[in-house]
């Protein structure tokens, strides 16, 4: 394929990134078309390097599809341009990027359709917290767009071995959320291949599980494998931690149990040496694991402005403070304020005596 003419409108002899770009556009594009716009300021900066498609699909180690998808989307978004001469791309020209923002969706190869929601996803969302995405729409491909994707050898390694674990061929509409984990949650291949084995050994073969367990990734902004990684291995300690203070054995903890416990790591981003003191003083007071009773313990808390254990202690201290100044006020008050409702009246002084006669006098009578 030929060499494609580059222009700019930006100067040369470096390789400029514009704040622009990533405070407003990078944060929400996939990390495989940032890698390639990234490529084009390279390309751009050095009059010695000459870019064409296949080198750098090569480069990227994709496919030829995966950089027009990629260059697609930069120009919707106004940083570039692409000119074609009988649909064959001859040029790109780099526009200036100062008040560009995310591009709308594609129209035309791409539609949205409506999705309800999950209710119990592995790694609940926190939907209370600000920001966070609910996923309520999804774009829906291409068969040409599912065919490239499927084509590439570490996507086919993929499919195979989960068709192997189903013992069934995949769906239209799994393949289709394969490649939106890709392009829309920015997930690479390996991530995806490591959320669908982190699902698989722990029995869910659900892609509708699987499927909630990738939005709660991105909603947590989950890039890489390592931090999806270190974000199950928060989960797992807290929630080994919770069975372990509740007693809770022979079972794992349900979908809205771990949601609660998700809400105390994310949401409170208590440790686990406080949801264990949570739990501890719960069965002390309830001697039930209930979930209800420590949750309102760590709301409390998250409400004081609790960080650490000696943040409790000083609570505790508090508390038994203004418990002992309302004791001693009790003890300590006049005797007539403890006078019950039958003795609330000004008592007489009687002369029993003179009473007696008067009653013994009026009987003789």
């Amino acid at each position: 394929m030929d060499d494609i003419v580059l222009k700019s409108e930006c100067s040369d002899n470096f390789t400029l990134i514009s704040n622009n770009f990533i405070d407003c556009l990078m944060p929400s594009a996939n990390g495989e078309y940032v890698k390639v716009y990234l490529y084009l300021l390279r390309c751009f900066g050095d009059h010695t390097k000459t870019f064409n498609i296949a080198g750098a699909a090569d480069t990227f180690e994709s496919t030829e599809k995966d950089i027009f998808r990629a260059l697609n989307y930069w120009e919707r978004t106004g940083l570039i341009g692409l000119n074609y001469n009988k649909d064959q791309l001859v040029e790109i020209t780099l526009l200036n990027t100062n008040s560009k923002k995310s591009p709308e969706p594609p129209t035309g190869t791409r539609v949205n359709r409506s999705q309800e929601a999950p209710s119990s996803p592995a790694v609940p969302t926190m939907q209370a917290i600000d920001n966070k995405q609910t996923f309520n729409e999804k774009t829906s491909f291409t068969v040409e767009d599912l065919e490239d994707f499927c084509n590439r050898e570490e996507v086919a390694d993929i499919t195979l071995a989960f068709e192997h674990y189903m013992g069934r061929p995949l769906g239209a509409s799994e393949l289709q959320s394969l490649l939106w984990w890709h392009e829309e949650l920015g997930f690479a291949i390996p991530l995806i291949e490591y959320l669908i084995e982190y699902c698989l050994s722990r029995g869910h073969k659900s892609f509708h599980y699987i499927d909630a367990v990738a939005k709660a990734w991105a909603n947590e902004n989950i890039k890489t494998v390592e931090q999806a990684k270190r974000l199950n291995n928060l989960f797992s300690t807290a929630n080994h931690t919770v069975m372990k203070s509740f007693g809770i054995s022979g079972r794992t903890l349900t979908d809205p149990e771990i949601a609660i416990v998700t809400k105390w790591t994310s949401e409170y981003g208590f440790s686990t040496d406080i949801i264990a003191e949570a739990c501890n003083r719960t069965i002390m007071q309830t001697h039930d694991a209930s979930f209800a009773y420590a949750d309102s313990i760590l709301k409390g808390w998250h409400t004081a402005g609790v960080t650490g254990i000696d943040d409790i202690a000083k609570l505790d201290e508090k508390f038994n403070e203004s418990r002992k100044t309302v004791k001693d006020k009790v003890t300590n008050a006049p005797s007539h304020a403890s006078a019950n409702k039958f003795k609330n009246f000004s008592e007489r002084d009687y002369d029993f005596k003179q009473l007696e006669e008067e009653l013994v006098n009026r009987n003789l009578n």
